[in-house]
């Protein structure tokens, strides 16, 4: 059984699983990714915007609902591309690395 347990371990180190790692993947600084998601975060119910309506419309939702339950603005960040979908998902993940240090930043 160790040896079963120790050989799943070393598949486990080829596969690129490190927190850094899925870091360079993100648009957000450090500072953003670092902060913890509070143990009572709950997204709010808002429909994903796929990029054929109007953006601004969907970020203002967003924002008001992130506002009204009390998410700062790094929680607003993080939860936000779970409301994308289709072309702004593709956009969303196609902005450089570490470049939104704030949702105003991201908003824009």
């Amino acid at each position: 059984m160790k040896r079963v347990v120790e050989k799943v371990f070393e598949q486990k180190k080829l596969i690129p699983t490190s927190e850094e790692q899925q870091r360079k993947k993100c648009p957000f600084t450090v500072d953003i990714l670092e902060k913890l998601l509070p143990r009572k975060f709950k997204m709010p119910q808002i429909t994903s915007y796929s990029g054929k309506d109007d953006p601004y419309d969907h970020i203002q939702n967003y924002e008001s609902l992130m506002t009204l339950h009390g998410w700062d603005d790094d929680i607003m960040c993080r939860a936000f591309s779970l409301t994308l979908s289709g072309y702004a998902r593709t956009w969303f993940n196609s902005l450089p690395e570490a470049s939104i240090s704030s949702f105003g930043q991201l908003r824009i």
